[in-house]
């Protein structure tokens, strides 16, 4: 019951927020040139929220200017953010609490190592 509830709080807001994103059309930024979010890049973005652990903080959800978006967490010192581009090629960029931070190119990165990173994030 209680994993249940936390899927109605963090998951399901994250989801409400890719759909919110996916919404934005060309130009969104207003300052700069920006591109709606891709279909690869919100169906990529979905189905990693979908499959993150239910334990844990909520993540961090931003839209990128070229049509992507990028997906972050934070725990103490540590951090990551998942990269995905708009073809639906994953990034990583770990930052552990040691300071030291190490990334993978897009396109590098495979579903199953983010979501062992983001088990790792979360503690779990």
């Amino acid at each position: 019951m209680f994993g249940k509830a936390r899927y109605m709080t963090w998951h399901t807001e994250a989801l409400k927020k890719l759909n919110e994103l996916n919404k934005l059309e060309d130009d969104w930024h207003g300052a700069y040139p920006s591109i709606a979010m891709t279909d690869k890049a919100y169906k990529t973005a979905t189905a990693l929220i979908q499959r993150a652990p239910l334990d844990g903080e909520a993540p961090w959800i931003v839209p990128t200017m070229p049509g992507g978006v990028n997906i972050e967490w934070a725990a103490g010192k540590a951090g990551l953010e998942v990269l995905i581009q708009p073809d639906g090629e994953l990034g990583l960029l770990v930052e552990e609490a040691d300071g030291n931070m190490w990334e993978l190119d897009d396109g590098k990165c495979s579903p199953e190592l983010a979501d062992e990173k983001i088990r790792w994030i979360l503690g779990l």
